[in-house]
């Protein structure tokens, strides 16, 4: 079994709260945007079964360090992309 030295971190993912309440994780990993939903659904023992979502991450542009010198950029006020939503939940998750 690997100890934790021996472990490599892949990718973070951050804990939120949909507007219903809801629990779920979500980040990035290379490419790809990734959510973790808990499932309705529960394993034989009873213990709670969790969701793992991937879809494309749109490519963050590279920053222009002239551009950046003479103004700063605006950050995007573009509506998140629900496609992610798990269809098992009322409420949209935000990404």
């Amino acid at each position: 079994m690997p100890t934790h030295a021996e472990s490599i971190r892949a990718f973070r993912l951050y804990e939120k709260t949909s507007k219903n309440g809801n629990t779920y994780l979500t980040g990035r990993w290379g490419g790809a945007k990734v959510a973790v939903l808990k499932s309705r659904d529960v394993a034989d023992d009873g213990s709670a079964m969790w969701d793992v979502l991937l879809s494309p991450a749109q490519e963050r542009p590279k920053p222009d360090t002239r551009q950046q010198a003479e103004s700063p950029i605006q950050p995007s006020l573009a509506p998140a992309s629900p496609s992610l939503a798990s269809s098992e939940l009322s409420d949209e998750i935000p990404f």
